[in-house]
């Protein structure tokens, strides 16, 4: 009992100055307490649609339609070359998957959205709330970076999957569908070391600030020198002294 509400219950004014605790109605949460696995798992889901600009408006989900298109894009054409073909062969390979494009969407993609996950959460000062549920310090960035990386991996997974299907519905017999199945694999792996690779770097820039402008500039500016940065690396080694 405060000071005050002894003074009231003894019929005595509150002295000046004094606070008074007022009971304004809130309804209390009586109802279960889920824990650190549902906190992890929501924020998980959550971070997961905010990288496709699901739950946003229409402008967050331009970036990700257009380059999950441009991704399928080569995987439908294969499907309608194997189809009208007369050896029915595949003009696309699953391990290198039409590099040039798959690079320059990635990138986009990846520069675009990883601001979306952590960015935001910077600028509007949300760690501490996150921090003040039942959270250890390591499982904010491991959901973010789990579903990032599911989100890169569904770009660049699904568009190898189009391919193979395409592929094997037009080749038929048992060991052409071995055979396609033997080199999807390989492809499946690249794929998956990309986007394990591509999440990683995204969230550690964009996790630099809190500006999502600034973000997008960042990560843009460093995809694109090491980029240029490695194909004159593998130039100077094909066309230098030691190259062919």
């Amino acid at each position: 009992m405060t000071a005050d509400n002894g003074a009231a219950a003894a019929g005595l004014a509150p002295a000046a100055g004094a606070g008074v605790i007022h009971d304004l109605g809130y309804q209390h949460y009586d109802g279960p307490r889920l824990g650190r696995a549902a906190i992890i798992r929501a924020l998980y889901w959550h971070s997961l649609r905010s990288a496709f600009g699901i739950g946003r408006g229409a402008k967050a989900k331009i970036v990700p339609i257009l380059a999950f298109g441009l991704m399928c894009l080569p995987a439908i054409a294969n499907a309608v070359a194997v189809a009208t073909s007369p050896d029915h062969a595949r003009i696309v390979d699953y391990d290198t998957y039409t590099y040039p494009l798959r690079t320059l969407v990635m990138l986009i993609f990846v520069a675009a959205q990883a601001p979306e996950l952590v960015s935001r959460d910077l600028r509007s000062h949300v760690l501490p709330l996150y921090y003040s549920r039942p959270l250890r310090r390591l499982d904010y960035p491991l959901a973010k970076y789990a579903a990032f990386t599911a989100a890169c991996l569904l770009l660049v997974e699904i568009p190898l999957i189009i391919l193979y299907l395409g592929t094997i519905v037009s080749v038929g017999g048992g060991s052409a569908v071995w055979d396609q199945t033997k080199a999807l694999i390989p492809g499946l792996g690249v794929a998956a070391l990309w986007a394990v690779l591509l999440a990683a770097i995204g969230l550690l820039l964009a996790s630099f600030t809190g500006r999502r402008a600034y973000a997008t500039g960042m990560i843009a500016i460093y995809f694109f020198l090491t980029w240029i940065l490695a194909n004159l690396l593998v130039s100077i080694a094909q066309h230098g002294p030691g190259g062919r």
